[in-house]
């Protein structure tokens, strides 16, 4: 699997695993979009540079919000696989309020937005693991 940091050749499509992400609200129905909090401002900063040197046009619709720290990747349904925390297949998953591990695949270019007349890349999800959250507390009170 090649890690988004080794990735050094960026003719399409470019396949590679992004770093473990938050997603706290699951997929966006309408568009299919996943947004993940991702705390690395390094590979925020390399991914909005790879658009920049994929798309070479203006207004670059980018697919990271620096500000946010977030990412957003498509689902695309029969093509984005979906494992679980010990890597069994499965065919749904709610996503919210979960962590992924993302492999993410980009393979065009797209623009002029008929609306915006912006460009950008699809950037879609390969694969990915699906690890809920499990954030509880152990109360010492309770018998």
């Amino acid at each position: 699997m090649v890690l988004w940091n080794s990735v050094t050749d960026f003719k399409l499509p470019i396949r590679f695993q992004i770093p473990r992400g938050y997603c706290e609200y699951g997929k966006n129905n309408q568009f299919n979009l996943i947004h993940l909090n991702i705390d690395n401002k390094e590979f925020l900063d390399w991914f909005q540079n790879l658009e920049k040197q994929l798309v070479q046009k203006e207004p670059l619709d980018s697919r990271v919000s620096l500000e946010k720290s977030t990412i957003h990747v498509k689902y695309v349904e029969d093509f984005t696989q979906i494992f679980d925390e010990k890597n069994t297949f499965l065919f749904d998953a709610p996503f919210n309020d979960c962590f992924l591990d993302c492999l993410v695949e980009i393979d065009k270019v797209y623009g002029p937005m008929k609306d915006t007349g912006s460009y950008g890349i699809t950037c879609k999800l390969f694969q990915v693991r699906v690890i809920p959250n499990c954030m509880f507390t152990v109360d010492s009170t309770f018998e």
